[in-house]
């Protein structure tokens, strides 16, 4: 739990700092809106020292099993379905693959604009250097869109 605590700067984050990041990232995931940027611009609202990627993967983690959870069912017919063949004389109509079908496809476009933005923007959103204005620029956008 240490090692998932730690900053930046040395300095640990408390119980309740990681409790109040978690709460943003579980408020701000759903909405139209950078949740990663909202943990990042937190902690400076705050005064915190800037938590490492490790606690942004945490919460992330986090987020991801609470969904999971949730859709549990979802998941399964996925699951069920996808691993199911078609008997004889049934259409194989099965609610699950089409889900996973619709998955799919609609991961291709994510996948395509991850790609461009770790290409153009690399870790200007994580780490910004004070010396080049742009990426204070970009960070800011990125918060607010």
């Amino acid at each position: 739990m240490v090692l998932l605590r730690e900053s930046k700067q040395g300095r640990h984050l408390s119980l309740l700092q990681l409790v109040i990041l978690a709460a943003v990232q579980g408020i701000t995931e759903f909405l139209p809106v950078s949740s990663s940027g909202h943990l990042i611009l937190t902690s400076e609202l705050a005064g915190w020292p800037d938590q490492t990627l490790k606690i942004d993967v945490a919460i992330h983690i986090g987020t991801l099993a609470a969904v999971m959870l949730y859709f549990w069912r979802d998941l399964w017919s996925i699951v069920s379905d996808s691993l199911r063949f078609p008997k004889r004389g049934h259409s194989g109509r099965r609610p699950g693959r089409r889900l996973l079908f619709y998955l799919l496809i609609g991961t291709i476009p994510v996948l395509f604009a991850g790609a461009l933005a770790h290409l153009y923007a690399g870790d200007a959103l994580r780490n910004p250097d004070p010396d080049r204005g742009n990426d204070h620029r970009l960070r800011r956008d990125t918060v607010v869109g």
